[in-house]
Order: structure tokens, then C-alpha cells, then sequence
């Protein structure tokens, strides 16, 4: 199974983002548009594990010790860059840095490298081709400033991801709590 820790967001925050998600569905571009209720904020990708592997991860992970933490989505942009497009995103404003740090302290106990350019986002769209592009930049320049929603971080959670019959599906293996 496919394994990722993620952060998820309150309805209200994912709600406001689902106006983005309908424009991008009506620019009729050649992209997966993530779908409403998946939304989420990706702390650490881990890949494809065993059941016997996601037990030792669950338990390096509770060892992550931290304390709430407010978080405001805000912002939005493309990865790798404008001029070549791979994913759309909404940016996590994370003014202290406890986000950063969160990834950081997971990846130490997880024995992964972190990134080193580690940018909290939310994936909105994966660009399969140039198809109506400038719809998705004019898209871009309305909601790159606005705000989505602030809320605390009360906990991070382990995700797999499957390909089912309607796409690629996440359920939570498991939550922690910060205190």
C-alpha cells in the first residue's frame, strides 16, 4: 500500500477551496482535479510499504512530540515552475515554522531525508498537458492572494492511497495527536 502523512483540513477551509476546484473542472483542462474531499496538505511521502512496515511507522511516529499550531492556507502557485506546469496548488502560510518543523521532526524519526525545500501546499490540479493553460494561470492570479482559512493543527495523520474503480482513493490508517 501507498503511505503518506498528511495534514487535514477543517470543511470550512476545504469549502472555500471547492469554488477553485469547480472553476477548474469548467476550464476544461488536460488535468486530474483533486477531488473535494480529499483534500489535504502532504507532510511526508513514504511510498509503497507492508502491512509489517506500516506497525514500525506508526510507532516511530507516535514518537513525534509537538504542540498545536496555527496554519492559514493562502496562497497559490505551480510546480516546477510557470513555464513548465506539473501540479497547481493553494500555499500553506506557516509564519513560525512549525510546519517546517513538523516535517522535520517526522522525517528524523522516520530515518528519511527531509526536503530540502519543504513547502506546505495542498495539490489542486496535476497538469497532464498544456490544454487551455492560460484559463489555469488566469485562475491562478484570482486565488493567489486570497484566503482560504486559518485553522490549528491539532494533529497529523498516516494516509494510503489506492486506485479504485473512481480513481485514487485515501482513507487514514492512523492520527496523532499534538499536544
Amino acid at each position: 500500500m501507498k503511505l503518506f502523512f498528511a495534514i487535514e483540513m477543517p470543511e470550512e477551509v476545504n469549502y472555500k477551496l471547492r469554488e477553485t476546484l469547480i472553476e477548474l473542472k469548467k476550464a476544461d483542462l488536460s488535468a486530474s482535479i483533486s477531488k473535494y474531499h480529499q483534500l489535504h496538505l502532504t507532510l511526508v511521502f513514504l511510498g509503497e510499504k507492508t502491512q509489517e512496515e506500516v506497525e514500525k511507522i506508526v510507532e516511530e511516529a507516535r514518537a513525534v512530540k509537538m504542540g498545536k499550531f496555527p496554519l492559514s492556507i493562502e496562497s497559490a502557485g505551480f510546480f516546477p515552475s510557470e513555464e513548465y506546469v506539473r501540479v497547481f496548488w493553494a500555499g500553506a502560510i506557516d509564519e513560525n515554522g512549525e510546519l517546517k518543523l513538523l516535517h522535520s521532526k517526522l522525517c528524523k524519526a522516520l530515518g528519511v531525508a527531509p526536503e530540502k525545500e519543504f513547502m506546505g501546499h495542498v495539490t489542486l490540479a496535476r497538469i497532464k498537458a498544456r490544454r487551455n493553460l492560460n484559463k489555469l494561470i488566469e485562475i491562478k492570479k484570482k486565488i493567489e492572494n486570497g484566503g482560504f482559512g486559518e485553522f490549528e493543527v491539532e494533529e497529523f495523520v498516516l494516509m494510503k492511497s489506492e486506485i479504485g474503480t473512481n480513481g485514487t482513493e485515501y482513507s487514514k490508517v492512523e492520527s496523532f495527536k499534538l499536544s
